[in-house]
């Protein structure tokens, strides 16, 4: 808990700044600070890394992974089908099909929660939709999905089902093994600008 609050009074403290990555001719077309500080306790946009494990296994086409972490952490290791976005060139406009997708949802990944939960939020701020964080970023997902730990004997229920699912999970990737075939063969959709509708909540 201490965590996520650590997390959310950074990108609070970015986003007061109002320097983070957004022209000032952009400002215009922000959600209102009251609207994100609502977003940020909205814990809806968290996928934990097990969903995202099955979304890859079931190879499912209505969902992207975007790495939005620099391109040599990118090369040196990334999740299967992940594209890489890195956070400081996410408003480049080329990239505004895939940030706010029509027939697709987006999930960010970065090493921990903190760029990826920044770049959700920019794309909040810009009235972008379907976009989602991987809960703990790839330091999770070593955790859980690639070394699973089983739970205690006092354990729920429902703890030792999501711990099957896990190392059924990890034995799909390699289990423990960070030689992850990162080329799995995917549906891509095509990439479609969304027509500009009437602005967002907090806007002029």
């Amino acid at each position: 808990m201490r965590k996520r609050y650590i997390i959310l009074a950074a990108i609070l403290i970015i986003l007061g700044a109002g320097t983070i990555l957004m022209p000032d001719k952009e400002n215009s077309d922000q959600v209102a600070v009251e609207r994100l500080l609502q977003e940020l306790n909205d814990q809806t946009r968290n996928k934990k890394p097990i969903f995202v494990a099955q979304r890859i296994i079931e190879k499912d086409p209505s969902f992207q992974i975007i790495d939005v972490r620099s391109p040599e952490d990118y090369q040196e290791f990334t999740l299967p089908g992940a594209i890489n976005i890195p956070l400081e060139e996410m408003n480049n406009p080329d990239y505004e099909g895939y940030l706010d997708p029509i027939a697709r949802n987006n999930i960010f990944i970065s090493n921990g929660g903190l760029k990826a939960n920044q770049a959700w939020m920019l794309c909040l701020r810009k009235g972008f939709q379907n976009n989602y964080v991987m809960e703990g970023g790839i330091n999770r997902w070593m955790e859980t999905i690639m070394r699973p730990v089983p739970p205690s004997p006092t354990a729920p229920k429902i703890a030792f089902e999501e711990y099957d699912k896990c190392k059924a999970a990890s034995l799909y990737f390699g289990g423990g093994s960070m030689d992850i075939n990162t080329n799995i063969e995917r549906k891509e959709l095509p990439m479609q600008r969304r027509k500009k509708e009437r602005a967002v909540v907090g806007g002029c």
